[in-house]
């Protein structure tokens, strides 16, 4: 089901989150500055993906070292745009159809996602 959400009585879709990226890698001072807030388009669950309506978002030191770009030789050049926040909890909004009896809808959950394109709100 598309993400929705009550306002006014009414039942909204919502097509678009807000992310925070960078288009750019920065260390040391500054480094906050090309961190900016984004609408991107909600991402749909494929086989393998959950959409988790998102309760809490954490950035850690590895989300710091992949921003700066110090990690690009040992695999971590993510592309750009990139969302940061590695550490989520919350609840699952949405599977792939064969993931279903897994991971059942409604179930809270908490993880590390390691890759581009994994974020939800």
């Amino acid at each position: 089901p598309p993400l929705t959400q009550a306002y006014l009585g009414r039942t909204m879709t919502i097509d678009n989150m807000k992310a925070i990226q960078y288009n750019e890698n920065k260390s040391g001072d500054g480094f906050v500055d090309v961190l900016k807030t984004e609408t991107v388009p909600v991402p749909k669950a494929a086989p393998g993906l959950a959409i988790v309506k998102i309760a809490a978002a954490a950035s850690n030191p590895i989300d710091f070292k992949v921003l700066g770009g110090h990690l690009k030789g040992a695999g971590w050049a993510m592309p750009l745009p990139f969302t940061v926040g590695y550490d989520f909890s919350g609840t699952i909004y949405e599977v792939d159809e064969t993931d279903a009896s897994k991971w059942p809808v409604g179930k809270e959950v908490f993880g590390v996602q390691w890759g581009q394109g994994k974020h939800t709100r």
